[in-house]
């Protein structure tokens, strides 16, 4: 068995070699795949920002309750 990873993409079901396409279907799976991956960095950088949101509020409505006492 060879240690070389498959390079296939699936579409709509059907499984294509990536080698043995044209230059831009290449091009276009290579965009793809790119996009793919700034999407889920950006979703788990929205998760950090929005815990970090949801920290902070939490420590001003604490000091607020504590200025307010």
């Amino acid at each position: 068995m060879s240690d070389k990873q498959k390079n296939t993409v699936t579409v709509d079901d059907v499984e294509y070699d990536v080698d043995k396409m044209d230059y831009t279907e290449q091009y276009l799976v290579m965009q793809i795949r790119d996009v793919r991956d700034q999407i889920s960095k950006l979703n788990l950088r929205l998760g950090q920002l929005q815990a970090s949101q949801t920290t902070f509020m939490k420590t001003l409505v604490e000091a607020l309750k504590k200025e307010a006492a």
